[in-house]
Formats: C-alpha cells, sequence, structure tokens
C-alpha cells in the first residue's frame, strides 16, 4: 500500500461530534436530573460533559462504566460492547 496515498485518504475524513440532534436521533431522551440536563437511553445516561456513564445489570455480576465520548463512533462502540446490538440512529 502506498503510504502517501493512504494519508491523504485518511485527511479526508474526521470523526462526528456528538451533539444534542445526534442522541436525539439515537433514541437517547434529554432529562433533567439533580446534576444538571443529561440524556438517557436504557443502562446509558451521557451528562452535560458528555461523560457516558453504563450501568449493565446482569444475573452475575453489575458492570459500571464511565468514559467521556467526543464522537459518534464511541459512543456506537461502546453501545454494541454493551448490548450486541448495535445503536439505530435515524439520521
Amino acid at each position: 500500500m502506498d503510504i502517501e496515498y493512504s494519508e491523504s485518504y485518511a485527511s479526508k475524513y474526521s470523526p462526528i461530534p456528538l451533539t444534542p440532534e445526534i442522541l436525539q436521533k439515537a433514541g437517547f431522551i434529554k432529562e433533567n436530573n439533580t446534576s444538571g440536563d443529561c440524556w438517557r437511553h436504557g443502562y446509558f445516561q451521557i451528562d452535560s460533559d458528555l461523560m457516558a456513564f453504563v450501568e449493565v445489570p446482569d444475573d452475575r455480576f453489575r458492570l459500571y462504566y464511565s468514559n467521556q465520548l467526543n464522537f459518534l463512533h464511541q459512543l456506537q462502540n461502546l453501545y454494541s460492547a454493551t448490548h450486541n446490538v448495535e445503536l439505530v440512529i435515524n439520521l
């Protein structure tokens, strides 16, 4: 593979930033809790600083995950990893 071509090809693309519009189109619902506005979708809660909190209940354990999500692909990867299905986004 030609490295020059790869760098040129890759520079044409950039990650899609998470926005309230994208969260809404992905099925997240805006709520107001004690720490301010947040977006919720099942186990997910994303606060106004785009910190994601995921609690996955299971018969044997609970998984708590928190991390900052800046881009759509990060949200898609986390959702897929915790739900075993793709996140549906109606763009």
